[in-house]
């Protein structure tokens, strides 16, 4: 069984991820602007392999648009980038619920309404990396066509046994991040490796295939960017509409991810860190997306024809009799799933615990228990392994539910699309002062519907229904896939309609009432034209000793704990706390 090749690769994968948690402690600090550089890199590197060649083999050059949107992001957006890290430094915010939730009064309905958004539209994602292992085994082991439903694999146990061991590496990572700040150094150690090995993994197999195997000809090249021989642009390969859609989910995807937002503002040390990944970055993923086109053309001329296009990284290889190649290939899928099983889920149960679950436990506690003797540094370790535990059982029960042939580019844009909902929001709170908590919820709630309707029902009826072909009540206008006409690709229109039902509630909503003022101050701060100077911010803050505020603290985070962040706060501060 060829699978069992893979075997040595992912024992030598965890142990180096385990040496990497180990060492965080050790590690210089002037190596940690490139770790947080390259760990910035971890979504956009895990789109070179389960994404971009599929989708670039479909449909050209149209691929890059969410790669542009990225480097828009961190390079023209720069200026957005420190603001937003100095807000989440000066809020004390530790995820994108939080800051969202934060700007709008500190709603936790706002972040409650974030956090399921971002669970529906991650859970399939994580879903599908699932997916991803399983079809590793597969074309490792010389099955190119997946394995379709009702068959056993033969690599079964050792797929069963590998979603086990993420799901034991996960547990224990989430585990140690119940810190004040939810930050881990060990964590972005990790994601730092691996984007190491998804970017050297997938530019080694480019070169190779390009110059050793069958280098695609320039006529190709050409006919798959759009380009005709007079230099004209052929309008069948380019959408506009498309490239613009993936311009924009691009740019936004740096910080309304959660695992972006993760590792580009809160774990954010200092500018020079940010600095580094305004060029780094960008770089990075330019470097690699160079062989996307080159694969995706190889790749037909080399394997069969129902061969996934997002594994050529790895079928083309083993078609070419570099078996060698193809355990490389083998490393840097897993790195390139694994990193987009374990981050997302443990930042999605820091969610759900802080947004959904604790404020319900702390409100029944603060009827039934005694203050004296509430202490939630267990539960709230307990409830987020349970929470993780449950995300992967989710995600491992969804993908029966995916198609044979996956393209792995559909759902993931699906899936980016309802995360695009928070744009409003989000945007809105750091330009409109206007805005507030009702109408961030109107907003969202339409845009989520209108997403559902459009993007999440098509999948669900089949295309041959009367209700995509006829629209409902026999209304054309409103047949989901073509909303009011419009036709484009499903993502283009999913994302235009549910756009615009957003944010026009979202000004409606805002409209409707006046702020409350706790609204008010928030939008002061959080906007710079209109910031209220530190003093009267404190002017409005009760006075608590510090002594009361370490009684509380240590509740949710242990005694422990709550000493080390005192002591680190009056040594950044230079300042002693007066005990009262």
């Amino acid at each position: 069984m060829k699978g069992l090749a893979g075997i040595p690769i992912v024992l030598c994968y965890f142990l180096l991820q385990y040496w990497a948690i180990r060492s965080a402690d050790v590690q210089a600090k002037s190596w940690r602007p490139l770790i947080y550089s390259l760990s910035a890199a971890a979504s956009g590197s895990t789109w070179l392999y389960f994404g971009s060649t599929g989708y670039a083999a479909n449909h050209g050059l149209e691929f890059i648009g969410l790669y542009l949107g990225i480097v828009l992001t961190y390079t023209l957006g720069f200026p957005l980038l420190l603001r937003i890290v100095a807000l989440v430094k000066s809020e004390g915010i530790t995820s994108i619920s939080n800051f969202i939730g934060a700007r709008y009064g500190k709603s936790f309905s706002v972040a409650a309404i974030v956090t399921v958004i971002t669970t529906i539209g991650l859970i399939p994602y994580i879903s599908l990396q699932v997916t991803a292992i399983h079809y590793l085994y597969d074309v490792l082991g010389g099955t190119y066509d997946p394995h379709p439903h009702g068959q056993r694999m033969d690599e079964h146990l050792l797929v069963l046994s590998m979603i086990i061991a993420l799901g034991y590496v996960t547990i224990s990572y989430g585990a140690r991040s119940n810190q004040i700040t939810d930050r881990n150094d060990g964590l972005l150690r990790v994601l730092a490796i691996d984007s190491t090995i998804k970017l050297v993994v997938f530019v080694l197999i480019g070169v190779i295939a390009v110059v050793l195997l069958e280098g695609p000809s320039v006529e190709t090249l050409n006919q798959m960017i759009g380009f005709q021989p007079d230099g004209a642009v052929h309008p069948k390969n380019i959408s506009v509409g498309n490239l613009l859609a993936l311009f924009a989910i691009g740019a936004a995807s740096v910080l309304l991810l959660p695992s972006q937002f993760h590792l580009t503002v809160v774990e954010n040390r200092g500018k020079e860190e940010l600095e580094l990944a305004r060029w780094l970055v960008p770089l990075l993923l330019l470097v690699g997306g160079l062989f996307v086109l080159p694969l995706a053309q190889i790749g037909p001329s080399l394997v069969d024809d129902h061969a996934p296009a997002d594994f050529y990284f790895l079928s083309v290889p083993i078609a070419a009799g570099q078996y060698w190649l193809g355990l490389i290939a083998f490393l840097g899928g897993l790195s390139a799933a694994a990193t987009m099983v374990v981050f997302p889920s443990i930042l999605l149960s820091i969610m759900i615990s802080n947004d959904l679950v604790l404020p319900v436990l702390l409100r029944r506690a603060a009827a039934t228990t005694p203050k004296e003797t509430r202490d939630f540094t267990r539960t709230i370790a307990n409830l987020r392994r349970g929470v993780v535990a449950a995300i992967l059982v989710t995600a491992f029960a969804y993908q029966f539910t995916i198609q044979v042939h996956v393209d792995f580019a559909s759902p993931a844009l699906v899936f980016a699309v309802a995360m695009m909902q928070l744009l409003p929001p989000f945007l809105g709170g750091l330009l409109w002062r206007r805005g507030t908590a009702r109408g961030a919820r109107w907003g969202m709630f339409g845009g989520f519907s209108v997403w559902a309707y459009t993007m999440v029902l098509p999948t669900l009826v089949g295309m041959s229904s009367p209700l995509l072909t006829d629209g409902p009540f026999g209304l054309s206008a409103l047949r989901p896939h073509a909303l009011f006409g419009l036709e484009a690709s499903n993502y283009v229109n999913g994302l235009v309609w549910s756009l615009a039902a957003n944010l026009t509630l979202f000004i409606l909503g805002s409209l409707s009432r006046s702020a409350t003022p706790l609204e008010r101050i928030q939008a002061s701060v959080f906007i710079a034209e209109n910031r209220l100077s530190t003093n009267t911010i404190g002017n409005l803050q009760p006075g608590v000793t510090v002594d009361q505020l370490k009684t509380t603290i240590s509740k949710y985070i242990g005694i422990e704990q709550t000493d080390l962040c005192v002591q680190s706060l009056s040594q950044a501060r230079e300042y002693h706390p007066r005990r009262r």
